[in-house]
């Protein structure tokens, strides 16, 4: 895992939800220290720990671990589907 691509993708998506820092900390359940280092690439991810951020974002695990900078979204279809939008920087 690259965890500077990770800490990116993670920062990304929680400002496009104009999340703050000590939002995402609440909703992830830990501390808001931890997340800095994890944002900044600082500090290895374990699989608990991005399972717990992913859950706070609403995005899959996998699209932080494979996003390649990208931040994905999930939208409904005009058939009330869901479906992922991805938009890559």
């Amino acid at each position: 895992m690259n965890t500077k691509a990770i800490g990116a993708c993670i920062h990304r998506n929680r400002e496009s939800l104009d999340m703050s820092l000590e939002e995402l900390a609440d909703k992830a359940g830990m501390s808001v220290s931890a997340l800095k280092e994890y944002e900044k690439g600082l500090k290895k991810l374990r699989a608990s720990e991005l399972k717990c951020i992913s859950d706070a974002l609403d995005i899959p695990m996998v699209m932080l671990i494979h996003s390649g900078g990208g931040m994905y979204r999930e939208v409904k279809d005009e058939n009330g589907r869901n479906i992922l939008r991805y938009r890559e920087y």
